[in-house]
């Protein structure tokens, strides 16, 4: 290759849409320690709609950036697959830590019951 990767306009797109994906899942995150630290939970059981929105948030966030690492490994090259490579570790680190039970998918199932109680 004549470009260097990083100069490139696929690596430019590329780097701009995990940017903008990093971006939104740092805003959801903010909203909600906001949201939490404004209006401290109400005792245990009282609020399940609220703990559905955590734990939808949850979810979302650790997914993104999920995907964010997955496409900063992908637009690496093949030099993130050695083990030397600190995004490589990073990559299962993020991999690891998306499968803690508190942000397993299955929580969106309350998320949707609640949304669906919002909506009706």
């Amino acid at each position: 290759m004549t470009t260097p990767l990083v100069e490139t306009e696929r690596f430019k797109e590329g780097l701009a849409r995990l940017d903008a994906e990093l971006m939104a899942a740092r805003a959801l995150l903010e909203a909600q320690v906001a949201r939490v630290w404004h209006n401290p939970e109400r005792p245990a059981g009282k609020d399940l709609t609220r703990v559905a929105e955590q734990l939808q948030a949850a979810v979302w966030i650790t997914a993104a950036c999920v995907r964010v690492a997955d496409g900063c490994f992908e637009l690496a090259g093949s030099r993130a697959v050695y083990e030397s490579s600190s995004l490589q570790r990073r990559v299962r680190d993020l991999r690891v830590a998306a499968q803690h039970v508190a942000v397993h998918p299955r929580h969106y199932v309350m998320a949707g019951a609640a949304a669906l109680a919002r909506l009706s």
